[in-house]
């Protein structure tokens, strides 16, 4: 292959991941560190307010069921609902675009550069 080729092929790959998102286990924010399991409040104490969020609650089910004298069943499954926010921070100060997803006011997850 001709370097021609070559750095085509190299500049094309660094385009298509470029604009891919990744995933992180912890960031930096004003010069700490924020990891994954850290709370709300510590995150919004060291990185602000986030740009923009979301919020929904997810409810999760064990379904179990028994089946009555009659015939009928009844649900003894528990029910659980977990809150989740994702939390968007624009891109500053040569960062990428951040997005922060708690689950009961805990950091799940971390993705850069969507």
């Amino acid at each position: 292959m001709t370097w021609k080729v070559v750095l085509f092929l190299f500049l094309g790959i660094a385009a298509a991941t470029s604009t891919t998102a990744w995933a992180e286990s912890s960031i930096y924010c004003g010069g700490h560190l924020v990891n994954v399991g850290d709370n709300m409040q510590r995150v919004q104490g060291l990185c602000g307010a986030p740009d923009s969020q979301h919020h929904s609650d997810v409810e999760l089910s064990n379904d179990q069921y028994i089946v009555n004298s009659d015939g009928s069943a009844s649900r003894v499954g528990k029910i659980k609902v977990i809150r989740t926010d994702r939390w968007y921070y624009s891109p500053r100060n040569g960062n990428l675009s951040r997005e922060l997803k708690f689950e009961d006011e805990q950091l799940v997850s971390i993705e850069i550069g969507k």
